[in-house]
């Protein structure tokens, strides 16, 4: 798992799905991943997490992170485009089996 290959604790993978109740997060970490979220989810972030942003990181690291989180859904699309066969721990999220169940019934 990429994750783990980047030096993420076990703790910390094993606890992405539940990331907002979990303790192993920093808040600073929190903030990442609900930023991650909002990105993903919503394709633009609003002026209150940009805020909450600037607090921690410069200019130029929201940027890193904004490219890093953009690659990281384009890579996720040409996964989903061409099927690639996912390890059991991400086919079990819900958002995942969802989307499966999209494709299967076109």
């Amino acid at each position: 798992m990429l994750g783990r290959g980047i030096g993420l604790s076990k703790d910390k993978v094993e606890h992405l799905r539940s990331w907002r109740e979990s303790k192993v997060y920093t808040d600073v970490e929190r903030l990442v991943l609900e930023y991650t979220e909002q990105l993903a989810t919503d394709v633009r972030i609003d002026d209150e997490m940009y805020a909450r942003l600037q607090e921690h990181f410069t200019q130029r690291q929201i940027l890193v992170l904004c490219t890093t989180v953009g690659v990281a859904g384009m890579i996720n699309r040409i996964h989903g485009t061409f099927k690639t066969e996912l390890e059991e721990f991400t086919t079990s999220r819900p958002k995942v089996q969802e989307s499966i169940g999209k494709l299967l019934e076109k």
